[in-house]
């Protein structure tokens, strides 16, 4: 081994230091647990589709780390969408579902 640290063991070593998604709030840095759209912690990647009661479906669009992008379609409630270190980013498409 030549002393350098894998890429995938230094991005395991930022998430569970909370410095992946640094520009995301997290409960963890003092944000909303209920943040609207994506938000990650050191563990869970995650989608709060925020609308009043009764709100429609829409689709979002998931930028996973080593698979590329997927479509899902989310309720309006807190989604769980991956794991933080395989989840990259996630927004909404603009389409109900």
């Amino acid at each position: 081994m030549s002393g350098k640290i894998p890429a995938i063991v230094m991005m395991a070593l930022a998430g569970s230091f909370g410095l992946v998604g640094a520009g995301s709030a997290t409960a963890e840095d003092g944000g909303s647990p209920r943040t609207c759209g994506y938000y990650e912690d050191a563990i869970n990647a995650v989608y709060n589709h925020c609308v009043p009661p009764h709100g429609s479906n829409i689709q979002i669009e998931i930028n996973k780390t080593f698979e590329g992008n997927e479509f899902q379609c989310v309720p309006p409630e807190v989604k769980l969408i991956g794991g933080a270190l395989f989840t990259q980013d996630a927004w909404a498409t603009g389409r109900r579902c």
